[in-house]
């Protein structure tokens, strides 16, 4: 793999008066003539690749969304939410963005970069979601170890699926949408049928926590990351190991797009990676 982009980003704190007194130039930061104090490096909770235009979106835990033009890699449009994120998908071949809070969903046009509309879920708590393309299904993290699967516009319960002993931190359906994939905390990966909720294998391999996977953009493969500082390829076929990269950053989240993995990690940067 070659390195081929790396990003960074930082949480802005507006200043209160006396801040400047307080802080010297390097810890301020102007934006658009207001001073912001230079914050923590925040770790981003999803990257997207968008499917109609050459924009990569990062969305972060404190709600900031950033928008980079792939081509130029500049910063094309930030928005900034009041609540935190959890998950973010793109729907309708892109034409929205979906933001879900704990409790909320809020859909943003990606033509106008405006909010459509919110829907709350009552009663079901979200750590982790994902749609499948028809709208039809969500799956949620909502528990230590289960995804619940739930039909989006009755929120009845369809599956349940289990497959870890601890903290479940993603869950990814392949492009047929055939596979439900998750990885937790006790090192292994999970899969599923995404229909009937049957438990099809685990993939072990790593020797430490498992915070993000994504499916290949042709579904035979799995790529992998984990606190154990290594990548690892899977070969969906026959849930073994194929190849191992050593020394990458673990990464909260990844994303696959075509030969182009982007990975945000534990220290807020964002790699991207071309693949061969």
């Amino acid at each position: 793999m070659k390195l081929f982009k790396k990003i960074s980003h930082r949480e802005k704190v507006p200043l209160v008066e006396g801040d400047e007194l307080s802080l010297d130039e390097n810890s301020i930061v102007e934006i658009k003539g207001a001073k912001f104090r230079k914050g923590k490096i925040l770790s981003a909770v999803e990257v997207l690749f968008s499917h109609t235009s050459p924009h990569l979106i990062i969305a972060y835990t404190n709600g900031d969304i950033l928008v980079y033009n792939i081509q130029t890699w500049k910063k094309q449009i930030e928005l900034v939410l009041s609540e935190s994120i959890t998950s973010v998908q793109l729907v309708e071949k892109g034409k929205f963005l979906f933001l879900i809070s704990n409790w909320e969903i809020t859909v943003i046009n990606t033509m106008t970069w405006k909010i459509t509309k919110t829907k709350k879920l009552e009663d079901i708590l979200i750590k982790k979601a994902i749609f499948t393309e028809d709208f039809n299904t969500i799956y949620i993290i909502s528990d230590k170890k289960r995804v619940r699967s739930f039909n989006y516009k009755t929120l009845n319960e369809e599956n349940v699926f289990k497959g870890h002993k601890s903290g479940i931190n993603m869950i990814r359906l392949s492009p047929d949408e055939k596979t439900l994939a998750t990885c937790g905390n006790d090192g292994k990966i999970s899969l599923f049928d995404a229909k009937s909720g049957e438990f099809l294998s685990f993939m072990i391999g790593h020797a430490d926590e498992v915070h993000s996977l994504d499916f290949s953009s042709n579904g035979k493969f799995l790529v992998s990351s984990s606190e154990d500082e290594t990548l690892r390829l899977w070969d969906i076929s026959t849930f073994k190991c194929v190849k191992i990269i050593q020394n990458i950053p673990n990464a909260f989240t990844m994303k696959i797009y075509s030969n182009l993995l982007v990975m945000g990690t534990v220290t807020g940067d964002i790699y991207t990676f071309k693949m061969y």
